[in-house]
Order: structure tokens, then sequence, then C-alpha cells
């Protein structure tokens, strides 16, 4: 039996080891600077976002974290999902439409839009978000790190 429920500040290290087995599967650890205690205090204590946490009898299993953002172009606010990950363990089970959905209700009850990217490359998670009819548009998403900013003089 798998439970979801809101993650509360007691859940960021948990949290952190999932960000963690997201990033490796994705072949982009490198890319990650979340901790424990970045978590608790930016994402619990500030606020800066919110996650849903799936746990089986083994402990914690999935995540999907999200944040609520404006857009200029829509004016007005939007939720922004940021990552959806379910360990291999507990793929399968339906658990990550069960997560996309669970979101999706929240978004209904404040009224707001539901926006998120994917790799271009990830077949996989596109036909999983067309599955639950999702719009895929093609804009790229693009990033300039500080160091890179900084060699721009």
């Amino acid at each position: 039996m798998i439970r979801i429920r809101e993650a509360t500040r007691e859940d960021a290290g948990a949290l952190a080891d999932l960000i963690g087995r997201l990033a490796a599967h994705q072949g982009e650890s490198r890319f990650v600077l979340a901790t424990a205690e970045t978590l608790a205090r930016d994402a619990f204590d500030r606020g800066e976002a919110r996650f849903l946490l799936a746990e089986d009898d083994d402990g914690p299993c999935a995540y999907l974290s999200w944040q609520r953002r404006y857009s200029i172009w829509m004016a007005g606010d939007y939720l922004y999902l940021d990552d959806l990950y379910v360990e291999d363990r507990a793929r399968g089970q339906g658990l990550g439409e069960r997560l996309m959905r669970s979101l999706a209700d929240i978004a209904v009850s404040q009224g707001l839009r539901l926006r998120w990217e994917l790799q271009s490359d990830n077949s996989e998670a596109r036909r999983f978000y067309e599955r639950l009819g999702a719009e895929i548009s093609p804009k790229l998403l693009a990033r300039w790190s500080v160091d890179a900013m900084k060699a721009l003089g």
C-alpha cells in the first residue's frame, strides 16, 4: 500500500535523498546542491517549494515538487511542477499518475494552471504526460551558470 501526503520539514532528509536519486537517474548529479539543511531552510522555513511524498512499507519511494509562480503572459499565478520521481521499486503501479492527479487537484482548488518542463529526449516522460492529456510545446530550456555569465565580461 502506497500512501501520498504533503511533505513536512521533517521529511527534508528523505526528499534530499530522492532528489539525488532523480539527478543520478538523469545523469545530472553534478547540478544538485540541495541538502536536507537547504531544503528545510528554503523549501519549508521560507516556503519556496512544496512537496508530495509517497511512501510504501519500505519508506519514501516517490515525490513531486512544485512552486507557485507568476506569468507575465498569462497575467497571473500558476503552479510550476519542478520534479516528479518514482523509484524503480514503485514503478508500474500508477503512482506517477496519482501524484500528478493530486497536484492537479491542488491547482484546480486554487484556480491555477499547471506548467512544467521535460527533457526533449525523454520519450517515456513525453508519452506519460501526453497520456494524461498534457499539451507538449517545442520550447527549449536554456540556462547560464554564474561562471558562464562571469566569462561574458
